[in-house]
């Protein structure tokens, strides 16, 4: 399975999700710019809805990708975070 984020930016991400959370905020989304292998620009956006779900989204000039997870947990094992 190939994934949005490499393990830095997961890593990153999973950290301020937990940071958040314990100031109470639960929903929020965050952008990271970036450039392909090829060399195209693409965004990658994190969102955080009010639910509880955390969606990724690569947006790429060839290739769009999205990863739906319930929850920052499920988000932490497919990424082998702890």
């Amino acid at each position: 399975m190939s994934l949005i984020l490499n393990k830095a930016q997961a890593e990153a991400v999973y950290s301020a999700m937990c940071a958040l959370e314990k100031a109470g905020v639960t929903r929020f989304s965050g952008v990271i710019p970036g450039k392909d292998a090829d060399g195209s620009s693409h965004y990658i956006e994190i969102v955080r809805m009010c639910r509880g779900d955390v969606v990724i989204e690569k947006t790429a000039s060839v290739l769009d990708m999205r990863e739906h997870y319930a929850d920052p947990s499920a988000f932490a094992i497919v990424y082998g975070l702890s």
